[in-house]
């Protein structure tokens, strides 16, 4: 392989970020595209530490390539003692050369020498050449998280009268986010993530004898209802009905609108909520996690 060298992300714009990124995930299982404001945000909602990520380079590039070719990437994000690898990808001239494999070890080997107790990070299902490039790295499968989505219009199953809810800034109703939750979120759906988005987002609650019962945080965009959030209190009666009805009256008060929520735990309490009013499982990912107390055979 060409020489390559390894960078960080840090040195390099958001633009040229966002272009490799577009490159290495070109022809993906899914559609995967953005531009520099929509990665700039990811960053900063998900707690990117771009001079902690990685670029890599080849130096020995085809006649007339430009010299110092980024041909891969992978963003790290930091919360504690906790990190998060997002984003891996090569641009496809350059796959199975070992350069995911590399970038990730570096990775591995400056969490160990920063003190991170864990890494994380999400792959598809279909996708079982990251998933054996993982696990050859130390990462096993801790649980699947789901990808739901719906299609826009339903039938009205159930009325909504003598419903107590209410449009309430997300920045308060996220107090009561730990002890709405039983089961430990994603990082994309943690409380972090959630109070980075808080400013630009929507919630709607559920109060049940003039207490905060449940609620949905939630962002309308052109043909979907992104949902950020849905939570209700573990102590309420029909704790998953409480679930149905937000989500019942969101989509009822929009119904041109289609569903969209990424990486619910499949053992999520409120799972059934959702595919009560027509949310499907559009895609599966495997939540991977590498303890960083050892580093694997080969040498990372």
């Amino acid at each position: 392989m060409d020489p390559l060298t390894l960078q960080p992300a840090a040195t390099f714009s958001h633009r040229r970020l966002t272009e490799l990124l577009n490159q290495a995930y070109a022809g993906y299982f899914i559609p995967v595209q953005f531009d520099a404001t929509q990665l700039a945000m990811m960053c900063d909602d998900m707690d990117v530490d771009l001079a902690r990520s990685i670029v890599a380079v080849v130096e020995g590039v085809p006649a007339g390539a430009p010299a110092g070719m980024p041909v891969g990437m992978a963003l790290l994000s930091v919360r504690g003692s906790e990190g998060w690898v997002s984003a891996v990808g090569v641009c496809p001239a350059w796959q199975r050369r070992g350069v995911g494999r590399t970038i990730l070890q570096r990775i591995q080997r400056d969490a160990r020498e920063t003190g991170l107790d864990v890494l994380r990070l999400e792959v598809l299902e279909q996708n079982q050449a990251g998933v054996g490039l993982y696990r050859s790295l130390g990462f096993s499968i801790t649980r699947d998280l789901l990808v739901l989505k719906r299609a826009p219009g339903f039938d009205l199953p159930e009325p909504l009268h003598r419903l107590d809810l209410r449009l309430v800034r997300p920045q308060k109703l996220l107090k009561s986010y730990a002890g709405f939750h039983d089961v430990d979120p994603s990082w994309q759906r943690r409380l972090r993530s959630l109070q980075k988005r808080a400013p630009r987002i929507q919630g709607q609650a559920l109060f049940h004898d003039g207490r905060l019962a449940g609620y949905v945080l939630f962002q309308t965009q052109t043909e979907v209802i992104l949902v950020l959030d849905l939570a209700v209190d573990p102590e309420m009666p029909d704790r998953v009905g409480m679930a149905r009805r937000l989500l019942f009256s969101l989509h009822a008060e929009r119904p041109a609108l289609g569903g969209y929520i990424i990486n619910v735990p499949a053992e999520d309490p409120l799972l059934s909520a959702f595919t009560d009013l027509g949310y499907r499982v559009w895609q599966c990912q495997h939540e991977m996690v590498w303890p960083v107390t050892a580093l694997p055979d080969d040498g990372a």
